[in-house]
């Protein structure tokens, strides 16, 4: 991937989860812009759809992010977490919007040529 994409291509991606039976969707993106589609089409999946808060250390209560920024029952918005069990500096935050935090800071992940390196975000 090179880091981005369309919100059609999300929307595809959210049908095609729905019409094939997904019950939990994991996303981890989002952008700054409002989409009416993008809120429809995760409104219209019967899936838990978890999303990340992000990366900018922001309060999404004031500068929402989507779609974390959309107020559905059917999303779960996940900060990242220390092992400390603090907010990793970098996450975004939210007393309304994120509902909880995992570790995301400093994690241990495959890499190339069978090599792990610690990663965050």
């Amino acid at each position: 991937s090179a880091g981005n994409g369309y919100t059609s291509g999300a929307i595809k991606c959210i049908n095609y989860c729905r019409d094939n039976g997904a019950k939990i969707m994991s996303n981890s993106w989002g952008g700054s812009g409002f989409s009416r589609a993008l809120f429809n089409a995760i409104s219209l999946s019967d899936a838990l759809f978890v999303v990340a808060a992000g990366n900018n250390n922001t309060d999404i209560d004031i500068t929402p992010i989507y779609p974390a920024g959309f107020s559905l029952d059917n999303i779960l918005v996940v900060g990242a977490s220390t092992d400390s069990d603090t907010r990793s500096s970098y996450s975004n935050y939210g007393r309304v919007a994120t509902h909880l935090f995992a570790p995301g800071d400093r994690i241990a992940s495959t890499y190339l040529n069978g090599r792990y390196v610690y990663l965050s975000g």
